[in-house]
């Protein structure tokens, strides 16, 4: 079975921005959706394509909307962008903030408090002389 495609074209009184922003608007996507019919690949019939509702401003008041919708795209992504950079920004921060903490540069050290490979050597120490002694398979019998 041959599938049909339906291009749709604006007219002298829609304009192509606008007629794009209208199709992919949330109402004109449920409306198509609720046309459709099939599960894997939808399919809609062209006549309902043709029928399909679209909210249609004088076009003065388009281009006003498309410029509009312009610059609110360029703000969103540059928002974008910032919040990118932040995010890149967090995980050197996360990183840096890492480093200083293993090397004790976070809080004032005190210079009574023992050095922690001092430490870990004690602790090394203290277990190996309290570990108890293995014994060999012969002992065990």
């Amino acid at each position: 079975m041959g599938r049909a495609t339906a291009r749709i074209r604006p007219s002298c009184i829609i304009t192509p921005h606008f007629l794009s922003g209208s199709l992919q608007a949330p109402n004109t996507q449920r409306w198509l959706l609720s046309e459709s019919r099939g599960i894997d690949m939808p399919i809609i019939n062209v006549g309902k394509v043709r029928r399909t509702p679209i909210a249609l401003a004088p076009l003065e008041e388009q281009l006003v909307i498309n410029a509009m919708v312009d610059k609110w795209t360029l703000s969103f992504n540059e928002i974008c962008r910032v919040h990118e950079e932040a995010e890149i920004a967090m995980s050197d921060l996360d990183q840096s903030i890492l480093a200083k903490a293993f090397r004790g540069e976070l809080v004032p050290q005190d210079p009574n408090d023992e050095p922690a490979s001092e430490l870990l050597a004690r602790i090394h120490t203290t277990r190996e002389q309290t570990k108890p002694s293995k014994r060999t398979r012969s002992e065990n019998r």
